[in-house]
């Protein structure tokens, strides 16, 4: 009996911590929503012709210094503002975009949480954005966001 209490109350210790961790992590995707929807309200309200791709949205986790790859489809001739953002333990993302033969046209290295990179592709493809965490105070990782905009 004494056996299944503990093996219970172990059982209820790991749930807690779990669901105290699923709460952290949901106020961070809250906070790059937040910062998005931020980042969208400036590009609207500033004008300048720029319209957003809602399908191409990406959010994410990322451990500090390591990056991950998104792929988008651009059309060439149209121009695309790629807009990151990133919960409120990290200072730094890049971001850096390379066309389909690898080539990087398009980087943000600016060291702040809100890099821009723009770009008018020459051809149609498959385009891969590499997002960079460059100092992420959490030792699980930190939240990014990426909205892409397009030029009317």
């Amino acid at each position: 009996m004494m056996r299944l209490f503990s093996a219970t109350r172990s059982v209820l210790v790991v749930l807690t911590l779990l669901s105290a961790t699923t709460v952290f992590a949901d106020e961070y995707i809250d906070q790059v929503r937040t910062n998005l929807q931020s980042r969208y309200d400036y590009w609207h309200n500033r004008g300048g012709g720029w319209t957003q791709l809602p399908d191409l949205q990406d959010i994410g986790l990322v451990n500090n210094g390591k990056t991950t790859s998104i792929t988008y489809t651009l059309v060439k001739g149209n121009t695309y503002k790629i807009v990151g953002v990133c919960d409120s333990e990290c200072s730094a993302i890049d971001l850096g975009l390379s066309d389909d033969t690898g080539k990087l046209i398009a980087s943000s290295t600016a060291n702040n949480e809100n890099p821009i990179v723009e770009v008018t592709p020459i051809r149609d493809g498959a385009f891969t954005l590499k997002v960079s965490m460059q100092k992420c105070e959490n030792s699980l990782g930190c939240n990014y966001g990426v909205d892409v905009y397009r030029a009317r």
